[in-house]
């Protein structure tokens, strides 16, 4: 996967069990399979075919989020090209690939095929959405309903697939797209050229340092507050009573679970893993990576981790 800054993050849930190989470990005929990485050794029909050198998949639920974005209307670009199939093997050209994208929790396109909508394997082809954001917050979910074929041409060649994704606000005209200018002859008086770039860079460059700075103590504020992401472990205590049993609502199989209330007044449950749970770390990553793909009116939302 492609894709540049901090504030961006990914959640990839599920395991290919049934492809017959060590965990963590893939091997895949031209292609490298890295924890869940497709490397492609074809060349991708693309202006920037770079971009689709590299693809990030999941057998069930692949999620990306961005962070301290300034509420608005965006403009998202999703980068795709179908690397781990080829058409050039007959039984290759069976294998389909099935899979839902929501953006902000919408669905946007259900039963999406690569292939078929850039007519062809190793061709790119760039789905465009318009969202909105509004609190301060761009996710972006693809989510495996288990249509399509799963042995073909090996096991475990399903689940979603992307190369890159490119976020612009709506009023830039360019999204995603690198501009390049062509030179100035000399018929055009070049020598002003140079100062009236340079001072477009410095204007342009002072703009970007007091909006990031803006951006940063916004996002500062929120995490004091406790609004979402990452809690310590003494804004838990603080919500729980230091754990207080009278607080505890419930027992799982990796430990209690206790209600508590955020400065805010946001009522939360809070799962303390225990030291003598049977079950190990990994369940209980999964676990947390199941809530946070499941979205139900009866279930509770995670709201962020310690």
């Amino acid at each position: 996967m492609n894709y540049h800054g901090k504030n961006w993050g990914f959640s990839n849930t599920g395991d290919f069990m049934d492809d017959g190989q060590p965990e963590d470990a893939y091997s895949i005929s031209s292609l490298s399979v890295v924890w869940f990485t497709l490397l492609s050794v074809s060349s991708v029909s693309a202006k920037y075919p770079e971009l689709y050198q590299t693809a990030r998949r999941s057998p069930l639920s692949l999620a990306y989020f961005a962070f301290c974005f300034e509420n608005g209307s965006y403009n998202v670009k999703l980068h795709f090209a179908e690397i781990q199939f080829s058409d050039e093997e007959p039984y290759a050209r069976l294998a389909k690939r099935f899979f839902n994208i929501y953006v902000q929790g919408k669905l946007i396109w259900e039963d999406f095929n690569i292939r078929e909508e850039a007519n062809g394997t190793h061709k790119e082809v760039i789905k465009e959405v318009n969202t909105t954001v509004t609190d301060n917050t761009l996710e972006i979910r693809l989510y495996w309903a288990g249509k399509g074929t799963t042995i073909i041409p090996k096991r475990g060649n399903y689940g979603s697939l992307i190369s890159a994704i490119s976020v612009c606000p709506s009023s830039e005209s360019e999204c995603g797209v690198e501009v390049t200018t062509s030179p100035v002859t000399k018929e055009h008086k070049p020598r002003t050229y140079p100062l009236i770039l340079g001072i477009a860079a410095l204007i342009l460059s002072l703009t970007f340092m007091i909006f990031g700075a803006f951006y940063w103590k916004k996002c500062v504020r929120n995490a004091d507050a406790g609004k979402r992401g990452s809690f310590s472990l003494k804004q838990l205590k603080v919500a729980t009573d230091n754990f207080d049993p009278l607080n505890k609502i419930g027992e799982g199989g990796f430990g209690s679970v206790y209600k508590g209330r955020l400065p805010d007044g946001t009522l939360i449950a809070v799962k303390k893993l225990s030291s003598k749970s049977c079950q190990g770390n990994k369940e209980f990553v999964n676990e947390i990576g199941m809530i946070a793909c499941l979205q139900h009116p009866n279930l509770v939302k995670l709201y962020g981790c310690c």
